[in-house]
């Protein structure tokens, strides 16, 4: 059975080369949804073989940019990366063996998470399971978070989540403000996605979500145990709990000015 890759790109050239060479010995065909790169991505991603296909740019690349590379991708299996993903050897040697044996429909993966440079185990760092791995057929898109999609979009079948010994390395953020500035656009993103929904401002979630988020992550995940490293990505991650409120509260409110 063939195997699809598909990568969403966004000037992340600099990533692109390893997260491609990576998947390549198990790819059938690699698909790259571009939004709107200036640095070239596009032009490597072709001399590598890749199909590219231009998208407009948005703040979050679930749901469209994902569904217009599902669309062209030719495999019976699909392989969801992005550029700032690798697969170690040992995974791709499973995934050969799942996709071969038949062993389930979609997959889920621990992410092995580096911020700044470094390896980060513990708190926010340690909870990155994500559905990276589906057949094509079972796929139904279903949005109601950016970070539900796939997991949403392919509930009804045979799910295996892969111990941790089968990661996908993640390279995340290598800077406080990268990563400072993309949790802006994701906040903004996601109150928008669920004011669409029906989703109220609520002061109590505000106030109480971000210290639960914190808590959670630096001492019941032991975030703490990753110095000072980890100390900022749970503050970060806390901060986007609460940025998230705001930019609903807004919302809310603007909402409501203009209905009156």
């Amino acid at each position: 059975m063939r195997l699809s890759v598909l990568i969403n790109i966004c000037n992340e050239r600099h990533l692109l080369l390893d997260c491609i060479q990576s998947v390549k010995p198990i790819a059938s065909d690699v698909v790259v949804t571009d939004m709107q790169s200036s640095d070239g991505g596009g032009d490597l991603a072709r001399s590598l073989g890749c199909t590219v296909l231009p998208v407009p740019w948005a703040a979050a690349v679930e749901p469209t940019a994902r569904l217009v590379g599902i669309d062209k991708c030719a495999g019976d299996w699909i392989l969801v990366m992005d550029p700032d993903m690798r697969l170690p050897e040992q995974t791709r040697n499973r995934i050969t063996k799942i996709i071969e044996l038949d062993e389930a429909d979609a997959v889920d993966f621990y992410c092995e998470n580096h911020y700044f440079g470094q390896k980060v185990k513990h708190g926010h760092g340690s909870q990155g399971v994500f559905r990276k791995l589906f057949k094509k057929r079972v796929f139904h898109p279903s949005f109601r978070s950016m970070h539900t999609f796939f997991r949403d979009s392919t509930l009804h079948c045979r799910i295996l989540r892969l111990p941790r010994t089968y990661p996908i390395t993640h390279l995340g953020y290598q800077s406080v403000g990268e990563l400072t500035l993309a949790l802006i656009r994701y906040a903004e993103q996601e109150a928008r996605d669920d004011i669409s929904m029906g989703v109220e401002f609520s002061t109590r979630r505000a106030l109480v979500v971000p210290l639960k988020r914190f808590v959670g992550n630096y001492f019941l995940r032991l975030g703490l145990l990753d110095g000072w490293i980890g100390l900022i990505v749970c503050s970060l991650i806390a901060w986007y709990a609460f940025q998230k409120e705001c930019y609903l509260w807004e919302l809310s409110r603007d909402r409501d000015l203009h209905s009156n």
